[in-house]
């Protein structure tokens, strides 16, 4: 099969849930992490990994900055995913069975 180095850079769509279930399966299945902990959960975890920048977590809705200047900006989490992290059990593994359920 031939090897288009395009490829190498596509981008996934971090608000896409197949792109969370991805990330999720990567994750040590029962790796515990705290919803609450707004600058550490799940979520904050996920969207740096994505690639945004000081990434904090507050209800519905995830924080990051945008450089150059650092302006801030706000995003919804997209619908039932607040219920992906924030139910128990708290571990990756369980996350991942939610997320999964989410997606259908």
């Amino acid at each position: 099969m031939l090897h288009n180095p395009k490829w190498d850079k596509v981008k996934l769509d971090p608000l896409d849930i197949n792109t969370l279930i991805l990330w999720l399966e990567k994750q040590p299945p029962g790796k515990r992490y705290c919803y609450r902990a707004t600058l550490h959960c799940m979520f904050a975890q996920y969207f740096t990994a994505m690639g945004f920048e000081d990434v904090y977590v507050e209800g519905f809705s995830f924080h990051y900055r945008v450089p150059p200047d650092f302006v801030h900006r706000q995003v919804d989490l997209p619908h039932g995913w607040y219920h992906v992290a924030a139910t128990g059990p708290y571990t990756f593994g369980a996350a991942l069975q939610r997320a999964r359920a989410l997606a259908g």
